[in-house]
Order: C-alpha cells, then sequence, then structure tokens
C-alpha cells in the first residue's frame, strides 16, 4: 500500500481530481464523507455537536444542518477549533481503521484531507503531498457559484483553512486546477505516473 495525501483548498477541485484517480483504480478516502457519516444521528459526534451548539443546528428532518454549524463555525474561529476538537479525532479513528484493512494490499490510496496542515500526522505514513491549486479568485468564483453562498461567507471559508502559501510548501505533487475540467483531467496520467514511481514507507 502507498498513501498519499491530496488536498486543496475550498473550490480548488479537489475532490474532482481525487474521482479522476478512482476511476483510474485508486483508492480513495475522503475525509469529508468519513465526517458526513459520522455526523449521522445517533452517531456519538452527533450528540456531542448538538450538546454544544443546541437544536438550532439540527433540521426539521432531525438530521444536522450544515449550513447552520457553517454559519456558527465560520464565522467564530473558537467555535471552529471547539467543532475540530470534537470531529478531528472520532474521523481519524475511522481513517485509521480503513488503512488498517488495505495494509496488506498493493493499492495506491489518497487521503482527500481539505484540512491538511504541516504539522498533520498523516504526513507520517504518507508518500507524498498532492495539491490542487489554482488561484484564490477563480476559488472564491467557484463556491459562489456551486455552493450559494455570499463574497464574505465564500471568504471566511477560504480564511478557515490554511494558506494557499502553506499548502504549496507542502506539496510534493501540485495539480494545477485554474483551467478546464478537461484540462484537469489531462493531469491524471502524469500523476499517477508519479504516484507509482515514488517509495512505499
Amino acid at each position: 500500500m502507498k498513501v498519499f495525501c491530496l488536498t486543496g483548498g475550498i473550490g480548488s477541485g479537489k475532490s474532482t481530481f481525487a474521482s479522476m484517480l478512482e476511476t483510474q483504480g485508486v483508492v480513495r478516502i475522503d475525509a469529508d464523507a468519513v465526517t458526513k457519516t459520522l455526523q449521522q444521528p445517533g452517531q456519538p459526534v452527533f450528540d456531542a455537536l448538538v450538546e454544544q451548539w443546541g437544536d438550532h443546528i439540527v433540521a426539521a428532518n432531525g438530521e444536522l444542518d450544515r449550513a447552520a454549524l457553517g454559519s456558527i463555525v465560520f464565522s467564530d474561529r473558537d467555535a471552529l477549533k471547539r467543532a475540530e476538537q470534537i470531529v478531528h479525532p472520532a474521523v481519524r479513528s475511522a481513517i485509521e481503521t480503513q488503512l488498517e484493512a488495505l495494509a496488506a494490499t498493493d493499492s495506491l490510496v489518497v487521503l482527500e484531507l481539505p484540512l491538511l496542515q504541516p504539522d498533520d500526522h498523516y504526513l507520517e505514513r504518507s508518500c507524498g503531498v498532492i495539491v490542487v491549486d489554482c488561484p484564490l479568485e477563480i476559488a472564491k468564483n467557484r463556491i459562489i457559484v456551486t455552493r450559494g453562498l455570499n463574497e464574505a461567507e465564500a471568504q471566511k471559508r477560504i480564511e478557515a483553512q490554511c494558506g494557499r502559501d502553506v499548502r504549496l510548501a507542502m506539496a510534493d505533487h501540485v495539480i494545477d486546477n485554474s483551467g478546464t475540467q478537461l484540462q484537469l483531467e489531462a493531469q491524471v496520467p502524469s500523476c499517477l505516473s508519479w504516484m507509482h514511481s515514488v517509495k512505499a514507507k
């Protein structure tokens, strides 16, 4: 098994690129998808979030109201830190379980990690870091269109993540997503070739 961390700022297209790799046989572990599973009603993470912020983060159907939670945590750094302290340990445990199941295989694995930091423990087992990158204005415009946010909300989401320069400094392989989806897809073969060439840990 070779594990690679894949990251990028909000609106960078990291999930789109991760899906492209997945269609080529790469095993994809999406931290956001893991998080959503753990935030389902009845899960300890859901209960802890509701205990912290109350029923107004619960939608009418009984599920987590992600927009309501987002409006709290992305406008208050202390609230964001509290949410991360609730969510991140559970996500880490779930990802480790998935990795353990793949340990004896010869799989290429990408951990899609939107919040990857330079001191992140995932880097210890990673064979390399793939960063999907684009200029901040392009990213902002994308999330305004795709997520229905206004400019101020989009800016808050961008500022809640580590800076573009920090991400690029972590990168072993950079994917440029400032163009079209076809231009993004054209970078899949070279990325796969690089992944195969890197030594396993």
